[in-house]
C-alpha cells in the first residue's frame, strides 16, 4: 500500500491509517471522497491531529487523504474548520513541511489543500492564501462554505 512509508516514517498505528476509508467527520463538519465509477484505486485516510502527529506544539491539519494510482500518488491535506480559514491554511502547510521532514516525497504538482468551513472569511483573503498555496506549495487549495464537502475523483 502506498501509505506504509507514511506508517514507518512517522511510526504511526495501524489506528492512524485506514485503507479506503473515503470519508471525515469532525465536529459537525463533514469531508468526503466519491471515487471514480468502476475504478480500482487505493484510498488511505491519514488521521493526522493527535494520531500521526501527537506534538500538540506543532501545527496539523484533520486529516490527509492518499490516493494511490498509477499515474501518480495524490496528496489531499484536510481541515475541517467552524472557522478561521487562514488558522486552516497554516495547519495544512504545516502537516505538508512534516511530512516532508520525514523523508516523505511530495511533489507539489500531487499536493491539494480543502478546508471545509462553516464560516467564510472575505473572498479577497480566500483569493489570497489560494493564490499563495498554488505558488508555494500544490495544485490548488480548496475553500468550502458548509458543513459538507464532497470531492469528486475524475
Amino acid at each position: 500500500m502506498c501509505c506504509d512509508e507514511i506508517r514507518t516514517a512517522f511510526d504511526a498505528s495501524e489506528e492512524c491509517i485506514k485503507s479506503n476509508v473515503l470519508q471525515a467527520r469532525e465536529n459537525g463538519v463533514k469531508f468526503r471522497i466519491q471515487p471514480k465509477k468502476g475504478a480500482d484505486d487505493v484510498f488511505c485516510r491519514i488521521q493526522v491531529d493527535g494520531c500521526l502527529i501527537r506534538d500538540k506544539s506543532r501545527q496539523k491539519c484533520d486529516y490527509w487523504f492518499r490516493h494511490c494510482q498509477q499515474e501518480a500518488t495524490q496528496n489531499y491535506f484536510i481541515e475541517l474548520k467552524g472557522g478561521k480559514v487562514k488558522k486552516g491554511f497554516e495547519q495544512i502547510i504545516g502537516t505538508i513541511k512534516q511530512a516532508r521532514e520525514k523523508g516523505i516525497t511530495l511533489q507539489k504538482k500531487n499536493i491539494y489543500g480543502i478546508i471545509v468551513s462553516s464560516n467564510l472569511p472575505k473572498a479577497t483573503n480566500v483569493q489570497n492564501l489560494k493564490d499563495q498555496f498554488k505558488k508555494d506549495h500544490g495544485v490548488n487549495l480548496i475553500v468550502n462554505s458548509g458543513d459538507e464537502y464532497t470531492l469528486v475523483i475524475k
